[in-house]
């Protein structure tokens, strides 16, 4: 039941599941869900990052955070550009090393959603 449900989030959010069509293994993986050429696919920064970031860092990293709670001034996620500038940083801190969020609370999901963000970022 639950693999159900997961297959159709994703094919409502427009990915692919795992084993369905597009799928892909090793490096690179998820690339497939990436619309680069319409800037309109799946994941975007509407569709995914801009909530992330402002839903799991922005208390500490927005520009116009009232408390940064020693977050660099210069590592901000305002907007994709901010991303795109910090991506290696992001992948590191965020998927690699599983620093951040300090009190961690981010789901497997929420990481993968994350990694074919930033595969597909990177990619454009």
């Amino acid at each position: 039941m639950k693999r159900l449900c997961v297959m159709v989030l994703l094919t409502a959010c427009g990915k692919n599941p795992p084993d369905g069509p597009g799928a892909e293994t090793g490096a690179g993986a998820g690339m497939g869900n990436c619309e680069t050429d319409t800037g309109g696919g799946y994941p975007t920064w509407s569709g995914f990052g801009q909530g992330f970031f402002t839903g799991r860092c922005a208390s500490c990293h927005a520009a116009a955070a009232p408390e940064r709670f020693g977050a660099p001034e210069t590592v901000t996620f305002d907007s994709e550009d901010d991303v795109l500038r910090q991506l290696a940083s992001v992948q590191r801190v965020i998927l690699d090393a599983a620093s951040m969020p300090p009190g961690g609370g981010l789901h497997a999901d929420e990481l993968e959603e994350l990694r074919v963000y930033l595969d597909c970022l990177r990619a454009r």
